[in-house]
């Protein structure tokens, strides 16, 4: 901790017995001036020590660890099958508390299926939902859900949703949902 600093001592003169040594005032300035110095970098020690390289990348390809502002998380859902028109949960991804970006793609896979639209989402939030008609048939069609924030003070689920609509046939979704702690 940084103690008050003294004043400067104006009246007395800084140097005395004929140049050779400075007055025990000015002696006591300096050492204070020092002290708040040796202090303030032992502050500026410790605040490195806990924050880390704050506000700078890595270049070494490591991630970043649990709870620091980079923090990434995943997770993938596959085979999961759709019914008409019903908003379906693909994957689930916990997050910790924290300020969170979240976002996810869904891969509809159609077999057979005569569709009218297709939706991703997650929490099933208006907004965050993309809607495309595409042609009938069978294939694979994919939709990105919006990025969303996501700002918990504890442990939290998101889920990463899909809907489509269809009339014949059958559609599965897998979907990957992640995230990434901005604070």
């Amino acid at each position: 901790m940084v103690t008050a600093r003294l004043e400067h001592p104006v009246g007395d003169p800084p140097i005395i017995d004929g140049g050779n040594q400075h007055s025990k005032s000015w002696t006591a300035y300096f050492q204070s001036v020092n002290d708040q110095v040796a202090g303030l970098n032992d502050e500026v020690a410790g605040l490195t020590t806990q924050l880390g390289s704050v506000g700078q990348g890595v270049t070494d390809g490591s991630d970043a660890a649990a709870g620091m502002v980079g923090e990434y998380l995943t997770a993938s859902g596959s085979g999961v099958g759709l019914t008409n028109n019903v908003m379906t949960t693909v994957a689930t991804l916990t997050l910790t508390a924290g300020d969170w970006d979240v976002y996810g793609v869904v891969t509809f896979h159609l077999t057979g299926a005569t569709t009218t639209h297709y939706a991703a989402g997650l929490d099933g939030t208006f907004g965050t939902e993309i809607v495309a008609t595409v042609p009938a048939g069978s294939g694979v069609w994919q939709l990105q859900a919006g990025t969303v924030r996501r700002n918990v003070t504890g442990t939290t689920a998101v889920l990463l949703q899909g809907l489509c609509g269809f009339s014949a046939g059958s559609v599965s979704a897998d979907g990957t949902i992640r995230a990434r702690r901005m604070r």
